[in-house]
């Protein structure tokens, strides 16, 4: 399992051109935000104190997602390309069983998304720096770290169960540039939530990979908006996606984390139940 994390471990950032197209989406979201984006979310926000800053930690939120679910999906891609080589028959042949093997594919998923998601935000905390905002504080960095390895988690268990039945090549780079498209839209790191029409909005809110980014921005951006009468707080906190509206209601932090420790588990869960039958369909 080890030995097997430490080889896909090898494999990905020994490539550069993997690692770049990883990281694809998030440098993209970066990219359209500062060159066309920006100035128009501080224009909405010129009325408040700290508007540009609210607009540059908002996006983080969203690049910081985007990065969790694209690079694990990538680092779990080699999943299908042992599959569709036909290693996993000689990892399968030694004394690694189905349990481990997925283990090791797993946590080496896990370690590049954190990995990846921590260089992000070290990169954006140093642009921010030289844009004059103020950095955040040192418990809100060791907070940030505890929800990188989260959102970890919840990405690469849901990726692993993807990968598990996507059997060609062909199909992996499919989805693959699909996902990189769309996953700035699924963070909502291009636009506020509140920009959606409804039916957009439902959909973003059935899926546990905004609710890394609502946790994100509400770390990062709450400190900024506290000095707000209640109702303004609580308007701006719907519109940005820091927790979302269910019957009238804004989540809170700890039903956000406990979105994403459920579905996580329940993933996990799935692959860990489903073992044999993963085996096999792994083999086919």
């Amino acid at each position: 399992m080890i030995a097997l994390c430490k080889r896909n471990l090898k494999i990905y950032f020994s490539n550069s051109a993997t690692v770049f197209f990883s990281l694809l989406g998030a440098l993209i979201v970066f990219g359209l935000y500062f060159l066309f984006l920006r100035k128009n979310m501080v224009t909405q926000f010129a009325s408040l104190t700290d508007g540009p800053r609210i607009a540059d930690y908002w996006v983080l939120g969203g690049i910081l997602a985007t990065t969790s679910l694209t690079t694990s999906f990538t680092a779990l891609s080699q999943l299908v390309k042992d599959k569709a080589e036909n290693k996993l028959m000689d990892f399968l042949i030694t004394d690694t069983n189905a349990s481990q093997l997925m283990m090791g594919y797993f946590l080496s998923g896990l370690i590049i998304s954190c990995c990846m998601q921590l260089t992000v935000f070290i990169f954006c905390l140093g642009y921010f720096y030289f844009q004059a905002n103020s950095p955040i504080s040192l418990l809100s960095c060791l907070q940030t770290l505890g929800l990188i390895v989260l959102s970890g988690l919840n990405a690469t268990a849901f990726n692993l169960i993807v990968c598990l039945f996507i059997k060609t090549e062909s199909t992996l780079r499919t989805i693959g540039n699909i996902l990189g498209a769309i996953a700035g839209f699924m963070c909502t790191a291009y636009l506020p939530i509140g920009s959606f029409s409804g039916a957009t909005q439902t959909m973003i809110k059935i899926l546990p990979i905004s609710y890394v980014s609502s946790s994100f921005r509400r770390l990062f951006i709450s400190s900024s908006i506290h000095w707000l009468p209640h109702e303004k707080t609580q308007e701006l906190k719907a519109y940005l996606g820091i927790g979302y509206l269910f019957k009238g209601q804004l989540t809170t932090a700890t039903m956000d984390i406990s979105v994403l420790l459920i579905t996580t588990i329940f993933c996990l869960l799935a692959i860990a139940l489903c073992n044999k039958k993963i085996a096999q369909v792994t083999m086919s």
